[in-house]
């Protein structure tokens, strides 16, 4: 993306551009050395806990995310196939976050927003964050994922045929829109209810944190 009239794009702008077209190198830089991109000392990687359990043939056809913005299928793609078939992933997780007694906590994905942008979610809520904080952590893989922009692009190409990069959907499938990561957790409120603790069965591990 390129701002031919010389203004410098939004945070917004940015974070609303689809993968398929490249952000500006020197903002993504700037934007990178500043919270909440900064590089910290940390007390656990829950990948190396989370990785194990994954189930991997989980597959979701990009024509599926075509219109509403995807929203529906990321609901079902996070809910049904995150949400429920990572549960055990899920909840050694937050049993980890609990032992934790000082420290940060690092966890990371390939895009950062599918099982990571669900766990995210999920610790978010527990611990109280606001819809707007909610949204804005999980948008901000975005801008995280630019200078691997060309990569994710050849990767996505293997999955579906070069030709095909085009195809229906594929861009709202890369996409990283807040109000999807906020429909999931809506839909999983009216599916189990709003206890986010009771939802992945963790209150016992991380009440004590709040």
């Amino acid at each position: 993306m390129a701002s031919a009239s010389g203004v410098k794009p939004t945070l917004v702008d940015l974070l609303q551009t689809p993968i398929s077209q490249s952000l500006p190198a020197d903002i993504v830089e700037s934007i990178l050395l500043q919270p909440l991109f900064l590089q910290i000392p940390y007390a656990l990687n829950l990948r190396t806990i989370s990785a194990p359990l994954l189930p991997s043939n989980l597959i979701f056809v990009s024509a599926e995310f075509a219109g509403e913005g995807g929203k529906t299928a990321f609901v079902k793609m996070y809910g049904e196939g995150i949400l429920k078939g990572y549960k055990n992933g899920i909840r050694k997780v937050f049993g980890k976050v609990g032992d934790i007694k000082g420290g940060n906590i690092l966890f990371h994905c390939t895009a950062g927003k599918v099982r990571t942008g669900v766990v995210a979610a999920l610790i978010l809520a527990f611990f109280g964050a606001s819809k707007e904080e909610i949204t804005l952590d999980y948008a901000l893989t975005r801008i995280g994922t630019e200078p691997h922009r060309e990569s994710l692009l050849q990767e996505m190409s293997k999955w579906v045929g070069e030709k095909d990069l085009e195809q229906p959907g594929l861009d709202d499938l890369s996409s990283v829109k807040g109000e999807n990561i906020i429909a999931f957790l809506i839909w999983m409120n009216a599916e189990w209810g709003s206890d986010v603790e009771q939802n992945v069965n963790c209150y016992e591990h991380v009440e004590g944190r709040r």
